[in-house]
């Protein structure tokens, strides 16, 4: 008779704990957002690697503070950095802080991917999250606090410090 099957999905448990229901909302939309954030990006043929390096460099920045803040080698952030150099996308520069060191910036085509992939990610999270603003401005600030007391209190065994 041609009826479509709609696949349901289980309920989720309505008796656990608030500090519970957080992870699982947070293990949701995590899973949700790289799902997302994985086909946007291979639109724009980016890996993962590549996308965060470019959400990073808001300002120019030198590699070893990238590859620390990325948690991936010095060398892995040389690779992911020749790459979008050599499609235009990133300069690499002597630090003028410190001769010796270099750091990246973004070109003009660079700053474009950039914004595109922040407007990407916040139109995707307003509609995979379906909260309100004021919402999105709580969970914001709450977000950037436990990130804050992490890092303070140290980061999780097998995140990788890169000097």
């Amino acid at each position: 008779m041609g009826h479509d099957i709609v696949k349901q999905t289980p309920p989720l448990p309505d008796d656990l704990p608030a500090e519970l229901n957080i992870l699982l909302g947070v293990h949701f939309l995590y899973w949700k957002t790289a799902e997302v954030l994985d086909l946007t990006s291979s639109k724009a043929r980016l890996s993962k690697n590549e996308r965060g390096l470019l959400l990073l460099l808001e300002k120019p920045k030198r590699m070893g503070v990238l590859a620390e803040q990325m948690q991936i080698l010095p060398s892995t952030l040389t690779s992911i950095a020749d790459d979008l150099e050599g499609r235009g996308v990133v300069l690499r520069e002597r630090s003028p802080d410190d001769r010796r060191a270099w750091r990246l910036r973004l070109t003009s085509d660079g700053v474009a991917m950039r914004q595109e992939i922040v407007g990407q990610v916040v139109h995707m999270f307003r509609e995979v999250s379906g909260l309100t603003e004021p919402e999105i401005q709580m969970m914001s600030s709450k977000m950037l606090k436990i990130a804050q007391n992490i890092k303070a209190n140290g980061l999780p065994e097998g995140a990788k410090s890169c000097p």
